[in-house]
């Protein structure tokens, strides 16, 4: 689909809608089943709800039931039964309870709303002036729902290892990354959740590498350094098979080739990818401020809870008031680990999305010159 010069064609992946909204009601009908030691029996009859609703809006064409029936099975399957069983850290909960039912609604939920936040852009892109949803390129909502997926199974993995974890270097990380407390949890819950939006533009990335390779094939029909002027360059380029909301790669070499109106529009697409960027980088900003915040409420805990030893109350005992302090430290571990693996995992993003730029611009303007 051609993100610039003309309207964006609709792709051929919005026709699993219907299979997927259609998988997503059957995934909340099992876990309804397997939610019955928990979760009360109206909360259960209520799960398969979103699904219906999303399933007669991938029928119906209806973008806003599909996206509020997948939001609304995120969420269901992300409280039930969890939300329903006595207090339990959740690593334990998820490594003693069947949650791959819910990890699967969870990532059909997400893809679903990925392929629904597609089309709103591909309608704002083509009608800018109709009325309708805001339009972004990366979904908040399916990155949450990846994110909880992700938590999930990472918890149900984790859960089962870290309580006879060793006291050394791996084994004190890997207790880390499985506490017990909801700071640990959230931050967790957080890491996952950006690490599921870089995911989705990895593979934006992917698409727009496969793009320019078909683009190379097409363009090197004439030979190693064919004739061609930009305006048969930019009749190759429209015909590229694409996404608008995540291929870049047509906007960039039609903005090589200086043709009019090329670089606002490319411009255009860069901004929303810009905003979506920059939540990824405040969300990031959380990752150790979190950590830290975990630390201070243990300090905060084990100060205001010094007790006293003898009976003339002089003598306090440090020993057994700050026993489990060192839980409260790793959540500034885990907050500095998850905040270094995640600001790593956007910078390589960013470095190769610079690189296919240039390698766009570079690429026109061998052909360009090629010509004179």
């Amino acid at each position: 689909m051609t993100a610039t010069g003309g309207a964006l064609r609709r792709p051929a992946s919005l026709a699993l809608a219907p299979i997927l909204a259609a998988a997503l009601l059957a995934a909340l009908a099992v876990q309804a089943l397997l939610a019955s030691g928990g979760a009360p029996a109206p909360m259960r009859a209520l799960l398969p709800l979103p699904g219906l609703v999303a399933l007669v809006g991938a029928f119906t064409g209806r973008g806003a039931l599909l996206r509020w029936g997948a939001r609304g099975a995120g969420l269901l399957a992300a409280l039930v039964p969890l939300a329903f069983l006595p207090a339990e850290p959740l690593p334990q909960l998820a490594a003693r309870l069947p949650v791959w039912p819910q990890i699967l609604v969870l990532l059909l939920a997400g893809r679903v709303l990925s392929l629904n936040a597609e089309e709103r852009f591909r309608f704002f892109w083509n009608a800018p002036l109709r009325e309708g949803s805001t339009p972004r390129t990366q979904s908040t909502a399916a990155a949450l729902c990846l994110g909880a997926a992700l938590t999930l199974l990472f918890y149900s993995l984790v859960g089962r290892w870290a309580p006879g974890a060793a006291l050394d270097p791996v084994g004190v990380t890997l207790r880390a990354f499985a506490g017990p407390t909801y700071v640990h949890a959230a931050i967790i819950a957080l890491f996952f959740v950006l690490l599921a939006a870089l995911l989705d533009a990895a593979l934006a990335h992917l698409t727009d590498r496969t793009l320019l390779s078909v683009a190379r094939r097409r363009l090197a029909t004439g030979g190693p350094a064919p004739r061609l002027s930009p305006a048969e360059i930019a009749g190759v380029v429209r015909t590229l098979p694409g996404r608008p909301a995540e291929s870049r790669t047509s906007a960039y070499l039609l903005e090589a080739c200086a043709l009019p109106g090329a670089r606002a529009e490319r411009e255009t697409l860069e901004g929303f990818h810009t905003a979506s960027r920059r939540f990824l980088r405040a969300l990031l900003a959380f990752l150790p401020l979190l950590g830290f915040v975990g630390t201070v409420i243990g300090l905060a805990v084990a100060i205001g809870s010094l007790g006293t030893n003898g009976p003339d109350a002089t003598a306090v005992d440090i020993g057994s008031s700050l026993a489990g302090l060192s839980i409260q430290f790793e959540t500034t571990l885990l907050g500095l680990a998850t905040g270094l693996v995640a600001s790593l995992l956007m910078a390589i993003l960013e470095r190769r999305e610079a690189e296919l730029r240039q390698e766009c611009r570079r690429l026109v303007e061998v052909l360009v010159r090629a010509d004179g």
